[in-house]
């Protein structure tokens, strides 16, 4: 929960929020285990390129397997132009729906199949 929400106050332009969020981690690595990927994703947030891939690089040696999201849900910069919706490449056509899930028009019409 840190490591989101240290990423969303540094997104915010709330970065001294954020720092506050990096040291979190840092005081509870004296501990326990924190995975370096929370770090490297407030750093992300903050624009701090040299310490995301520090703490990113951190990440890898330590195997987190965190990692294996990166290329899906990891924080990154916003679009500056998100792609448009693809509604309609996923949608069924309306043929499809009347046939049914068979594919047979015969269900329409309420005959049941013999």
């Amino acid at each position: 929960m840190t490591m989101q929400l240290g990423y969303a106050h540094a997104m915010a332009g709330e970065k001294a929020e954020a720092r506050e969020m990096i040291d979190f981690p840092a005081r509870l690595r004296r501990k326990t285990y924190v995975p370096s990927f929370y770090s490297g994703a407030i750093y992300t947030g903050l624009r701090d390129k040299d310490q995301a891939f520090l703490w990113l690089q951190r990440a890898y040696d330590e195997r987190c397997d965190y990692l294996v999201h990166l290329n899906k849900s990891a924080p990154g910069p916003p679009a500056s132009n998100p792609p448009a919706p693809i509604a309609q490449a996923a949608a069924p056509s309306e043929s499809a729906i009347a046939d049914g899930p068979s594919g047979a028009a015969s269900h329409r019409s309420g005959s049941r199949p013999a």
